[in-house]
This record gives structure tokens, sequence and C-alpha cells, in this order.
């Protein structure tokens, strides 16, 4: 039987940022079909999405346009609800949420793929006594990163950088802060870091970059 897996954004769907990875992990005979929680939405109901206060989590993503825009995590989280009871009359085999933020355990018998938790217990089972270089698009995630990693992680420093506003000079600045606070591994998290990216920073220091969109789409091959 073919499978169909869905791809759940918390931006905009298609997410053409992600095309080369999901097309390096997903081909026919499985058919992938994209969804967004910000699809069909007007810039005006978009900006009422946005963080309460300096409280409110707050999570990164991207538009169609590729521009970026900055949403509370818990409205967000609201409208995944609905996304994924569409994949249950769609009747998905397998859904993957395209964001690296933590979220509920979704009401639905579909294996469910939840990068920051897969990234988060790969990077323990494999670096778990390392000093960790996080990097997050905002800096007003930091301290909510934080939090998600020192359970697992007593060692870890945290840049900001966002890979919808990416430029040639942001590896070297990756690079140098690894290297300055003695990190032993670099983890982009965030859906929205590329290949490309990665390759960037890997240019500029010896130590592994991971890619939590690599971890979650490879974890699909497996179910």
């Amino acid at each position: 039987m073919n499978k169909k897996i869905a791809i759940l954004t918390i931006g905009q769907s298609p997410r053409t940022d992600l095309q080369e990875t999901i097309q390096d992990f997903i081909s026919p005979p499985v058919t992938c079909i994209e969804m967004g929680a910000l699809d069909a939405l007007s810039l005006d109901e978009i900006h009422q999405l946005a963080p309460v206060n300096e409280h409110d989590p707050r999570l990164v993503t991207r538009l169609q346009s590729g521009d970026q825009v900055i949403v509370s995590a818990k409205l967000i989280q609201e409208r995944m609800v609905h996304l994924v009871e569409t994949c249950d009359k769609k009747e998905v085999d397998i859904i993957i949420i395209a964001c690296t933020g933590h979220f509920p355990k979704f009401n639905t018998k579909i294996p469910i793929i939840y990068p920051d938790q897969v990234t988060l217990h790969w990077m323990h089972s494999i670096f778990s006594n390392q000093h960790l270089c996080i990097v997050v698009p905002h800096n007003e995630q930091k301290e909510m990163i934080k939090q998600k990693w020192i359970d697992s992680f007593n060692n870890l420093s945290i840049i900001a950088c966002s890979p919808y506003e990416w430029n040639d000079n942001n590896a070297r600045e990756i690079a140098t802060f690894a290297e300055q606070q003695q990190c032993d591994v670099i983890v982009m998290d965030c859906i929205g870091y590329a290949e490309q990216m990665k390759r960037m920073i890997q240019a500029e220091t010896n130590l592994p970059v991971i890619l939590p969109r690599t971890l979650a789409l490879s974890a699909s091959q497996h179910i």
C-alpha cells in the first residue's frame, strides 16, 4: 500500500524552502501533502496570532512570500489541532510536524513525528556529555530553548540567527561563537535551517552540525 505523509507547518504551505530535504527522503510511490496553520489567512489575521506579551512563548515561521513571521506558540497549537483533524479525514498514514517547537500530544491514532522530541532524544543518545551550541531564529526564544534542553544537557550556549533572514556572514558568526564558547556540537534548532546553511557552517568549523529537518524526515522512512 502506498503511504500518504502529511507535513504540517506552523506557517504557510507549501514550504518551498523544505523541498530539497523532502525530495531527499520522500518520493513516489509515497505521497506527500503539505498544510499550514496560516494557510488562507490575511496578514491582519496573521498579526492577530502574534505573542500577546514578553512571557508568551513564541515561534518563528515562514509565509509563502518568504517573509518571516513571529507567532504565539499557544495560538498556533490551537490551529495545529485542526490540521491534525484534517489529516484524520484524509486518512494520512504519517504526520510530520514541520517545527522544532514543543507541541502537546495530538488526539489521533496517526503516528506523529515531533522534530523537537526526535532531535532531543537523538542528541542525548549520542552527545549527552557535550557542550551544545544551540542556534535559534530569535533572541526572544533563548529562554524558552534553554528550558527545553537544560534537563538533558548541562552545558548550553545559545545564539540567535534567523534562517529566514540568512546572510553570508551568519555562518562565520555561528562558528566563531561556538568556538569561543568551547562547544562540541552545533544544533540548528529550527526546521527552517537548510542543508546549504549547514554546509556553510561546516566550511568555517570542524564541529558537527545537526539539522532537525533531516532527522525528522529520515525518521519517516522507518514507519
